[in-house]
Parts: C-alpha cells; structure tokens; sequence
C-alpha cells in the first residue's frame, strides 16, 4: 500500500482524508472548532468519496517560477501533455515543497466552497474549520481532471488537491482541503509513470 495516494472526505462530511504514500492522514473538527488529527487506528473509517491511485513511479519537474492556483493548473497540464499524457483524464499528482500561501479547509457537515456558491449559511454546528497557511513546508497531494466541477473538483479549478503539514516538528500530520494555493519556485511537481 506504500503507493497508494488519494483524496477525500470522510463519510457525513466530518473531516478530510489524505493518502500519502501508503500514509493515512485524517483531520476532523474538534468540538472547539479547531483542527485535530485523527492518529491510531482508522481503519473503521469509512469514506464519502476517495478519489486515488496507486502510483509506482513518479517523473519529477522542479516548479520554474512561483505559481498561483490558477497557473498551477495549467502548468500541470503541460507537463502532462509535454510527457505525450492524456489530460482529458484524471491523473493524481503530488507536489514537495514550499507554499507562499494556502488557503484550506477542513469539512465538519457541509462544504464551504458550495455554502458560498449557493449563498446558504452552515449552522454553527457545521462549520468547517477554515485558515489561511503562510510559508509552510508541506505535501500537496491532488488530482487532474478536466471538467470534472461537481464531481472531482470546485468550480474555477481542474484540480482537488489537499495539503499535508505539521504545524510543529514531531506532532501528527494534519490534512486539509486546498481552496487556493501559491507554490514557491523550486518546489517539486511529480506526475506518475506511465
């Protein structure tokens, strides 16, 4: 399972799921409203939906200049295609490096991206955990899919991609759903090997 990599949310939208590697990662809201990392057994977690693939070997590209969401997006589709890859189909990817700024979430009943589109207030008791990350060292491990918004991504986006950091050296992982990203030059984007 040491390369299996996939995104999700946990069954009733009660948190998010990151597979890194083989690696579970799962985050939750507490009853604070803060962000907890579920360590120990998960296994008797079940999901609503897990988008993944098992990934025996990446091809690396170094990130040229720093990237916002938007032109993350394209640039992944070029590589995909520069590599002579179909980017009509999903693909799973992962990023290593620095982020300028993230701006992520973490799912607790209902969806903060769909709230806002729809114009429709979550009760308190479902509010997402929601922060904007500064020049953190992370993982982003995510998925292409063209026109896929509604099934795999948000709308404005071609890809679901979730970060995976610690907020101090030797605690547990967190996960989170990415809203919007900045990826430093000289991160690493990895695609698999066909």
């Amino acid at each position: 399972m040491s390369n299996l990599f996939a995104v999700g949310a946990l069954e009733g939208l009660e948190g998010e799921i990151t597979i890194a590697g083989g690696q579970i990662v799962i985050s939750q809201v507490d009853p604070q409203g803060q962000l907890t990392s579920v360590a120990g057994d998960t296994g008797d977690r079940q999901a609503t939906m897990l988008i993944g693939a098992h990934v025996d070997a990446w091809e690396k590209t170094v990130v040229p200049k720093d990237l916002t969401d938007a032109e993350l997006d394209t640039f992944i589709q070029q590589q995909i295609q520069r590599r002579g890859g179909d980017s009509s189909k999903p693909i799973m990817f992962r990023i290593d490096g620095e982020f300028a700024k993230a701006d992520v979430h973490v799912i607790h009943g209902a969806c903060p991206v769909h709230a806002r589109i729809r114009k429709e207030p979550i009760p308190p008791s479902q509010r997402p955990f929601e922060e904007t990350l500064h020049d953190v060292s992370a993982q982003v491990v995510g998925v292409y899919a063209e026109d896929a918004v509604g099934k795999l991504t948000h709308p404005a986006t071609r890809t679901h991609k979730h970060l995976v950091f610690r907020r101090e050296v030797g605690e547990p992982p967190l996960t989170a759903h990415v809203e919007l990203l900045t990826v430093r030059a000289g991160s690493v984007l990895y695609l698999p090997v066909d």
